[in-house]
C-alpha cells in the first residue's frame, strides 16, 4: 500500500476515534490481509487450468 493511502487510512480511523497507535495497527493488518489476499489470489489463479479461463494452449484468450 502507498504511504499516502496508509496515512489516509490512519487520519480516517482516527477522525472515527480510534487513536493513534491503534489506527496505525489496524492500518498494517488491513494492509497484511490485503497483500495476503492477492497472493492467494494469483497462487489460485496460477494452479487452474487453462481450460478453465477459455485459453488455448500458449495461453492466449
Amino acid at each position: 500500500m502507498p504511504i499516502t493511502k496508509e496515512l489516509s487510512n490512519i487520519r480516517k480511523l482516527e477522525a472515527v476515534g480510534f487513536p493513534h497507535e491503534q489506527a496505525e495497527v489496524l492500518t498494517d493488518i488491513i494492509e497484511e490481509s490485503h497483500v495476503d489476499g492477492q497472493q492467494s489470489l494469483k497462487d489460485f489463479i496460477s494452479r487452474m487450468p487453462s481450460a478453465a479461463f477459455g485459453r488455448n494452449q500458449k495461453g492466449d484468450f
